[in-house]
Parts: C-alpha cells; structure tokens; sequence
C-alpha cells in the first residue's frame, strides 16, 4: 500500500488497487467500502474510473459486481518475484482483541474464576463472529470455540495471531 501510494498520491484509488491486490476472491463494493474506511459512492466512482483505466477487472453476478485485480500483471511494480501479499483486516481483528484484553484485566481485577472468564470470552467471540466471519478467519481460516473454557480462547486467540503474523 506505502509503494501504491507514493506512486499514485494517498487516496481512494491507490488504496482500492492495494486493497484487491491482496484478495484470495473478488470482492463488492460494500467489503472494499467498509474495508477502506470510505463511503461506498466514494469507492464506487473510483472502482468505476480503475475499471475504465483496467487496472481492475468487474464480473457481473447475480446479486451484485465484483471486482478483482490480475495480480500477475503487477509483479514487476510489487517487486522481484512477489506475486501476493494477502490483506489483512487488522481493525476487526484489533477490535476482537481489544475487547478480549479489557475483558482479560478487568476480571483479573476481580478475581474471576475460570468459567466466567471463559464465559465473558465466548460472549465476545459472539459479539465479533460476524466481522470475524466476513473477513473469513472465522470458518475458512480457524472455527471459534462453542464452549466456555479459557483454554480453548487462548488458544483459538493464538491461531488468530499466527494467522495475522503470516506473510505479514
């Protein structure tokens, strides 16, 4: 993304090329838009102008367009070879955390014992399981834990790490 802009200037239609270099799948308007941070107009008329230019590439489906980028025709400009970097959805990701950590301190504060922690982290897992899911670490990559056992958050909360650190 630092090279995309630097080399288009910081906005929308860098980010949306860095963006679709980096998925496994097409992607909408709404995912690029939320994604981005931007409204999805703003990322409409710039996915239309990149369209137009064809650096993106648009198939119709049945409930709404998808775009995606040749990945293979940027390898010279992504340097020597490297054909994919994955995107990583670090917000949702750092919103799930942020709230296992706040959950984590304040009931060490109060000495919980096992099973509300437990309870408290599958609440949260809950509360973040469609963003989780949407970004496809949830169900693809990893599956959450149904039960209330500490050791099995922390140890799916280290498969989302191990996740977010590959190629990163």
């Amino acid at each position: 993304m630092l090279r995309l802009r630097a080399g288009f200037g910081v906005g929308v239609k860098g980010d949306i090329v860095a963006f679709l270099l980096g998925q496994e799948l097409r992607s909408t308007v709404p995912t690029i838009a939320e994604s981005l941070a931007c409204s999805a107009p703003t990322a409409f008329r710039a996915l239309q102008d990149l369209v137009t230019a064809g650096f993106v590439q648009s198939d119709e489906v049945t409930a709404a367009t998808e775009y995606k980028i040749d990945d293979l025709s940027w390898v010279g400009l992504l340097g020597k070879g490297k054909t994919q970097v994955w995107w990583k959805w670090w917000a949702e990701v750092l919103e799930y955390t942020l709230d296992v950590l706040r959950a984590s301190e304040s009931l060490k504060a109060g000495s919980a014992g096992d099973y509300v922690l437990g309870v408290r982290f599958r609440e949260i897992g809950e509360r973040h399981s469609k963003a989780l899911s949407r970004i496809r670490v949830v169900g693809l990559k990893l599956s959450m834990p149904e039960s209330a056992s500490p050791a099995d958050w922390v140890a799916f909360n280290k498969r989302i790490t191990a996740y977010m650190l590959e190629a990163a």
